[in-house]
């Protein structure tokens, strides 16, 4: 019998200082574009630990705000100078005096803070109370090879005292570690004593996020790719498969369907319930969203707010809505004790996903002030653009587009689908990714170039990988295995398997209708200036008319 797992989340205390309406205003950051009566304050963190690439971010039983580095570090933030906002980040422990790489995601258990790294969960606690954790343990080993992408997300404690974390898949990493228990995509239940870990799901991709709402059902987020169609929200049910990476967890069906398809950004990262005692514009019980974005562009992350509701047949239903926009690289989210959201802002990162050569990013805490007024309730409108779609098909296949990317996002193919390419370029951007497909490649795209032992040479990207076999997908979009102890070597490239020159000869109509059959939409602020011109103009008509029966009546 499959069950959702059921938990009632406590609140915090409040915190004593509040910050002035002035205070909030000087470091607001007016470049990130919020839909609402909320502010994005850029903490001053000028004290204490470098913020460098920060993740995750939580909130002690005690209402101490806890963040991690991507560089191992995990501090508090702290207001020494007492005026309601954070300006210090304190250290409080640090992960590399154990070997450790790379925290992505916290849980608190009473005085203990659990961190999970690539390799390990480890457990610090703080037993004087000087705000530096004395002890630390070993809590689970965790499967993880040298490749970047060993990641630990979602930790949080259930209603059993079980803990609950999900590992990154390992299905692009060409040499995998090994991982008999098949933990790696997988969303584990653990033991209090860290004894006992067992596979409570499987065919996770990326979650970075896992959440329980107020009425104790646990969510959490997967990124779109490898069978994913979309950047999804799940619900955590005992025993299912999630779809992705059929081959490892012996799936073939295409598994549990989102609970939602998400939509208002790229790379859905960490996710956070407003708590019901907590107003924030009127966003008690809400669920609010990070988006990384797109791997091009910094400053394209972005955050929805998600609420909850249920149709006449009783079943739940959620719908998205833009929160903010021009975000670099938001990470995860915590609501802190007096209410206000607080983000960790990555920043910009490298394509290999190793922190930064200096420290950067950034903690922002968005408030509610509704003394502050809004500069727009509501992202403006897209339209799609003006285009001949059935030419634009024809172009599309002519071109040669057809032969490696899906439209719909339900055939694998040798390139990344595009369905609902729209919502995350304009045309402008989308001519830049086609000529330019080498500056930012998606992951799980990356070209990888075989060796095998007799000396043949075989590009194509991973499909799926084990320490018995990797699986590639090759021009014409044939799969091809090929066992480990047969590859003398492998290479991964920073050049896009997508050809340049794709797009040559093409001429400004025909760009439009192959970019309208894509469904490309015209960036806002297009639209806006637009709208201005032509009030503008009606102005100027308006006044000329006026002017000229001023005139006459004055005769």
């Amino acid at each position: 019998m499959f069950s959702a797992l059921v938990f009632i989340p406590q609140w915090l205390p409040a915190a004593t200082a509040v910050p002035s309406h002035e205070l909030i205003e000087k470091h607001l950051d007016r470049t990130v574009e919020i839909y609402g009566s909320y502010s994005a304050v850029r903490l001053p963190l000028t004290n204490g630990v470098p913020i460098w690439n920060p993740t995750t971010i939580r909130v002690s039983p005690q209402g101490e705000i806890f963040v991690a580095n991507y560089v191992g570090e995990i501090y508090r933030l702290v207001d020494r100078n007492g005026d309601g906002l954070e300006d210090s980040a304190l250290l409080f422990a640090h992960g590399t005096n154990f070997g450790l790489r790379y925290p992505t995601t916290m849980a608190f258990k009473e005085k203990e803070l659990y961190v999970g790294f690539s390799q390990q969960i480890r457990v610090f606690e703080d037993r004087d109370g000087d705000g530096v954790a004395e002890s630390s343990r070993a809590f689970v080993e965790l499967p993880c090879g040298d490749h970047t992408q060993y990641w630990t997300f979602g930790l949080c404690v259930g209603p059993d005292n079980h803990f609950y974390a999900n590992l990154s898949t390992d299905s692009y990493v060409p040499s995998p570690s090994a991982d008999p228990a098949k933990w790696r995509g997988s969303l584990l239940r653990i033991s209090s004593d860290g004894s006992q870990v067992e596979k409570y799901a499987t065919g996770l991709r990326f979650a970075p996020g896992m959440a329980f709402d107020a009425s104790g059902v646990l969510y959490f987020s997967d990124n779109e790719g490898g069978a994913n169609t979309s950047e999804e929200l799940n619900i955590a049910v005992a025993g299912r498969f999630y779809g992705h990476n059929g081959p490892k967890f012996d799936v073939r069906d295409p598994g549990q369907p989102p609970f939602a398809r998400l939509s208002f950004g790229r790379g859905v990262c960490g996710i956070a319930f407003n708590p019901a005692t907590n107003g924030f514009g009127g966003a008690s019980n809400d669920l609010f969203v990070a988006y990384w974005g797109l791997e091009s562009r910094d400053k394209d992350g972005s955050i929805s707010r998600v609420t909850f509701h249920r149709d006449g047949d009783g079943q739940p239903r959620a719908r998205e809505t833009p929160f903010c926009s021009l975000f670099a690289r938001p990470f995860d989210l915590a609501f802190g004790p007096q209410g206000d959201l607080y983000v960790t802002q990555f920043g910009p990162a490298t394509m290999k996903m190793t922190p930064s050569s200096s420290p950067t990013g950034a903690i922002y805490r968005i408030i509610y002030t509704p003394w502050i007024k809004s500069r727009q309730n509501t992202p403006p409108a897209f339209a799609t653009i003006r285009g001949d779609r059935v030419r634009g098909e024809k172009l599309f296949v002519d071109r040669g587009c057809a032969q490696c990317h899906s439209v719909d996002g339900t055939a694998e193919l040798l390139g990344p689908p595009l369905l609902r390419l729209g919502d995350r370029f304009s045309f402008g951007e989308a001519v830049r990714e086609v000529t330019e497909p080498s500056r930012a490649i998606r992951t799980g795209f990356e070209a990888e170039t075989v060796e095998t032992n007799d000396g043949e040479i075989i590009q194509g990207r991973i499909l799926t990988s084990d320490p018995k076999s990797l699986t590639l997908i090759v021009p014409g979009n044939r799969t091809l295995t090929l066992p480990s102890e047969n590859i003398l070597r492998h290479i991964s490239s920073e050049v896009s398997l997508m050809p340049e020159g794709l797009l040559a000869n093409l001429d400004e109509r025909s760009l439009r209708d192959l970019f309208a059959y894509l469904g490309i939409w015209e960036r806002p602020h297009g639209i806006r200036w637009r709208y201005r011109l032509a009030a503008l103009f009606a102005l100027g008509i308006v006044l000329a008319v006026t002017s000229r029966c001023l005139q006459k009546a004055m005769r």
